[in-house]
């Protein structure tokens, strides 16, 4: 129910009106001489509010009460109502009382938009919007009216741009007519967009960006001149595929090192989930937290690096130039990746994405594996690094050495810049299944994890040596490196030994592939059990253990049973005399 009422202030008359469930409008006749006049003004506007109400544009109620408190009796004030008529006729707002792009355009920025109508605008980043907007749109539509907006105020702002791209004239392009939607749906500010279907340029000169090679990135990831911090940056990003912005804003909850997966926040295309990182990967950063136990964004230093005294949470802009100053200093001299020419452009931060894609399809990688960790959401744009992909296979150029030793955190020695005391240690008090002449007991890291190390050695074949091998093995060896052990013709633990063996029936066995002979000698590779907190990866690690294992096991019952066989024949021939 609406009605109108009027309130005298200083030989001033006020229209009061109610609408709607409680709510209230005063507004300031000018024209009114008397209270009886300015009640009348009310009731008519009361009367439009409720209509609005009906058609669910309460937002429009404050600015249609203006306009009729304002109107003058007579002609202006029928002139008034029969807009506001043909508004309520059409649901859309009048020419009179539509709002300028720039208005309409920061409602949408600000995020207005998504707020009042989530279900037709999401939320997202604008500040390439922005700041696209500030530099080559407002300044040649700020006060034009949506309503009056046409195709040929958006041919002046496409006429007036400076020397840019293809694709640049294409984004400016975009944000005019996505702005323009949303005034048709949901602004319901015009009945249909003044910019025509096929107006936004067409790409027809694509750039080729280069990417970089593994060697190349090894270089720089071994380089004690750049920042410890951006090299890791970098090594992750071309590991992981995530977008600059991603990796930049990613905060210390998301990286869950103690199992191996990568939480996503929300990005610029709304996609979340997680992924299981790479193991130098994970690796890496679980080294890279425990040493800045109190930083909450992991690369907020690489921002640090980017600061300036205009911008000092980091200037952005200036990632790809501290991208390519940094392969100089570690030797990079591939000249393409520095130089832009009228077919190639020079190396940006989003090409570790490109790296990561070619090299990924390179390795055989499925394409759902590579969608879900750069978040990519058509097939087409995997496909556009399908060909360079098949180049590097043909090249035979090799894959991403391990983080961890790339940088210099792994186990016998490291890179300049870097803090040994820092560097992950090995408990050599644990047994690491050493057989007999093998020629080191150093540990190694396999695979960048600490789960285990392989240990070669090369032994004679020959079952005499063997026997001879074993017989002269001195005890507190034995015991020092595997607890438990007696000599044997192996000289392996009596623990494996113990396991009951399998009966030889001739088949051949798979799980007998980590002993293989060649050239007269017997290569052995004996890992060792993960740590007590497994992960999913170490689990698996482990089955191949027990595996190996299994196969010693088997191996030590056939030497005792053709050692048995031997001494009984040995028997039988001393009878026989």
């Amino acid at each position: 129910m609406t009605r109108g009422s009027s309130r005298a202030r200083y030989d001033h008359f006020y229209a009061r009106t109610r609408y709607g469930k409680g709510k209230r409008l005063e507004r300031l006749v000018p024209s009114a001489k008397s209270p009886e006049e300015a009640k009348e003004r009310g009731k008519v506007i009361a009367r439009y509010a409720e209509r609005f109400m009906e058609i669910g544009r309460p937002d429009l109620v404050r600015g249609a009460a203006d306009r009729l408190a304002d109107a003058a009796p007579g002609a202006e004030l029928a002139d008034v109502c029969k807009k506001l008529d043909a508004v309520l006729k059409m649901g859309i707002v009048a020419p009179a009382h539509g709002i300028t792009f720039e208005q309409w355009a920061n409602r949408y920025t600000s995020g207005e938009l998504a707020r009042q109508y989530p279900d037709q605008v999401h939320a997202r980043n604008h500040d390439d919007d922005v700041s696209r907007l500030r530099k080559y749109i407002l300044p040649h539509v700020r006060d034009v009216p949506v309503t009056a907006f046409e195709l040929a105020h958006a041919q002046a702002v496409m006429t007036a741009l400076p020397p840019m791209s293809e694709a640049n004239r294409r984004q400016v392009a975009q944000i005019m007519g996505r702005l323009m939607h949303l005034a048709v749906n949901p602004g319901r500010l015009v009945t249909v967009s003044p910019l025509p279907r096929g107006w936004l340029p067409k790409i027809r000169k694509k750039k080729f960006h280069p990417f970089l090679y593994p060697r190349e990135e090894a270089l720089l990831l071994g380089c004690s001149d750049v920042a410890e911090s951006f090299r890791l940056f970098v090594g992750v990003a071309n590991r992981e595929g995530m977008r600059v912005s991603e990796l930049l804003d990613s905060d210390r909850w998301q990286w869950n090192t103690d199992e191996g997966f990568f939480t996503r926040g929300k990005n610029k295309t709304g996609e979340t989930g997680f992924w299981a990182l790479q193991a130098d990967t994970n690796d890496a950063m679980r080294i890279w937290l425990e040493r800045h136990p109190e930083a909450q964004k992991p690369f907020a230093y690489v921002l640090a690096l980017l600061a300036t005294k205009a911008c000092p949470e980091g200037d952005r802009k200036k990632l790809a130039a501290l991208f390519r100053d940094s392969l100089r200093r570690a030797g990079v001299t591939r000249e393409e990746l520095f130089t832009a020419t009228a077919t190639t452009a020079a190396l940006r931060a989003h090409d570790m994405r490109a790296t990561f894609v070619t090299l990924s399809l390179a390795a055989g990688k499925p394409e759902q594996y590579i969608r879900d960790r750069t978040g990519h959401k058509s097939t087409y744009m995997i496909d556009r690094y399908r060909r360079p992909a098949r180049q590097l296979a043909e090249l035979k150029l090799g894959t991403l050495q391990n983080l961890v030793e790339a940088l210099g955190w792994g186990m016998g020695g490291g890179c300049a810049g870097s803090d040994p005391s820092e560097a992950p240690s090995a408990d050599v008090s644990q047994p690491h299944g050493r057989l007999v002449g093998s020629p080191s007991l150093e540990p190694k890291w396999r695979n960048g994890r600490r789960s285990g190390f392989k240990i070669h050695s090369s032994l004679p074949a020959d079952a005499a040596e063997l026997e001879k091998a074993g017989d002269e093995m001195p005890s507190g060896d034995a015991e020092s490196v595997i607890p438990h052990a007696s000599p044997t013709p192996l000289g392996v633990s009596r623990d494996l030994a113990s396991e009951p063996a399998a009966a030889h029936d001739g088949v051949a066995r798979p799980e007998l592939a980590p002993v293989a002979a060649h050239d007269g000698a017997v290569e052995r590779t004996q890992p060792i059990r993960g740590p007590a907190r497994a992960t999913p990866r170490e689990r698996g690690d482990a089955r191949a253990v027990r595996r190996a294992q299994r196969a010693v096991g088997e191996l030590v019952g056939e030497w005792d049973y053709l050692e048995g066989q031997l001494e009984q024949l040995a028997g039988d021939d001393d009878g026989g005399e």
